[in-house]
This record gives C-alpha cells, sequence and structure tokens, in this order.
C-alpha cells in the first residue's frame, strides 16, 4: 500500500518536466484528481489550483473568488480576482465566491510560484528583518 501523499506525488511526478524553475506546495491530506497536462506551470507569478468544496469545508479554507465568463458563467480556467482565508458565509456572499446556489465554492489545494516571486518572498522577509508577529503558511 501507499500514503495518499505517496499518491499525490506518482500524480504529480510529471510536472517537473513542464514547468519552469519554482517552489510547488501540494496540501497532503486530500487527493485531488487531475490531468497535470492541463496547467500551465510556465507562468510567472503564482499558479493556484482550485477544487469544489461545499461552504461549510470554505469556513476553514482558503477561497479563491474566480472571474465568470461573459454570460457569468465560469470558464474552463478562470483567474482568481481575490482570495479569502476562512471566509464567513457574509464575506462569501459579499465576494461573490459561492456557485451552485450557495452549495459550493472553491478553495485551496496546490500551489505553485516561480523563482522570481520566491525570491521576492525572501526579499520581503529580510526587509522586515526576518522575524515575524504573525504564523503564514499556505493550510493555516
Amino acid at each position: 500500500g501507499c500514503s495518499m501523499l505517496e499518491m499525490c506525488f506518482g500524480m504529480l511526478c510529471g510536472i517537473p518536466e513542464t514547468c519552469t524553475p519554482g517552489v510547488l506546495i501540494k496540501c497532503g491530506d486530500d487527493v485531488i484528481i487531475f490531468d497535470t497536462n492541463d496547467c500551465d506551470w510556465s507562468r510567472a507569478g503564482f499558479t493556484a489550483l482550485a477544487h469544489r468544496s461545499t461552504k461549510e469545508v470554505a469556513f476553514t479554507h482558503g477561497v479563491f473568488c474566480l472571474e465568470n465568463g461573459p454570460n457569468g458563467e465560469l470558464t474552463e480556467k478562470p483567474r482568481c480576482r481575490r482570495f479569502t482565508h476562512k471566509p464567513s458565509l457574509e464575506r462569501l456572499r459579499a465576494y461573490g465566491a459561492l456557485y451552485n446556489d450557495e452549495r459550493e465554492a472553491y478553495t485551496d489545494s496546490t500551489f505553485f510560484f516561480d523563482m522570481r516571486t520566491a525570491s521576492a518572498l525572501l526579499e520581503w522577509f529580510d526587509s522586515v528583518g526576518r522575524t515575524l508577529s504573525c504564523e503564514v503558511d499556505a493550510y493555516g
């Protein structure tokens, strides 16, 4: 047998062939099945994957507020217009982050950022004296 994390690694092992140098952060407590070839890992900045979750799950996760297409529907690869973390129902509504009759939202799963972005984050960390007064993480 293998763990969920090992299954995720198996699915993600083709990404290094298609991405620019950078940092990949993958949540280890879920298995989201997708075709890694459908994702553009070569874009500058952040690339984030989201998956549909119930609004109850969204209350305890990061939520992507996605751009809608011209008819108000989500496009195949929507861009994120805003990100919110552990939002209330009121915030989900205000940010237009609920779908399917307000039953679902798109929550965080996998992140990739290029080396330029990684360098910018390290420069920022240096600029604040390498000390933080808050927790910084992708899933907390």
